[in-house]
């Protein structure tokens, strides 16, 4: 089993989830969302409590968890390496994050491996500190996504993050 994806951004404390796990199945506020589940029939998003302080959503293959500090985690069954490289995956992972942030009103995603991802949404971090510790350890975020992915002859590298910015 490879490294998969993941992206990370805020949201409000405010946030309704029983109505955000109604709306997720709406194709007029996620339609890259609804094509990546399109092989599912009758979809219906399932919320859940774990460890009493954090919330899950599971959406055929996207999922997302959401911790006291306002950072939520979205997982999508894809490949890190595919996402990096593979300018399809890309567009539509993107596109769903989007769709995501938008209904978040944020303009901000961190793109990174699950395993980073899913380290930080359980940790104490808020977005900022997160983002810091990315910093930290891997140094500013490149320009251009494909930029992570290194291809050598025996191996590949995969180990960055990515900030998006999305304009209003």
């Amino acid at each position: 089993m490879g490294v998969g994806f993941t992206a990370l951004l805020h949201f409000s404390k405010d946030l309704d989830y029983q109505k955000f796990a109604n709306d997720i199945g709406n194709n007029n506020l996620f339609p890259q969302l609804n094509l990546i589940n399109n092989e599912y029939k009758n979809l219906n998003a399932k919320l859940s409590v774990f460890d009493n302080k954090y919330i899950t959503l599971d959406y055929g293959t996207v999922d997302l968890s959401f911790n006291e500090y306002n950072v939520a985690c979205i997982r999508i069954d894809r490949y890190w390496s595919h996402f990096l490289s593979h300018n399809e995956t890309r567009l539509l992972l993107k596109g769903i994050c989007f769709e995501i942030a938008k209904y978040f009103n944020q303009d901000r995603v961190v793109y990174l491996p699950d395993h980073w991802g899913l380290d930080y949404v359980f940790s104490e971090y808020c977005i900022e500190e997160i983002i810091e510790s990315l910093n930290k350890r891997f140094g500013n975020p490149p320009n251009e996504i494909e930029s992570i992915y290194k291809e050598f002859e025996e191996h590949i590298e995969t180990d960055g993050y990515y900030i998006e910015i999305f304009n209003s």
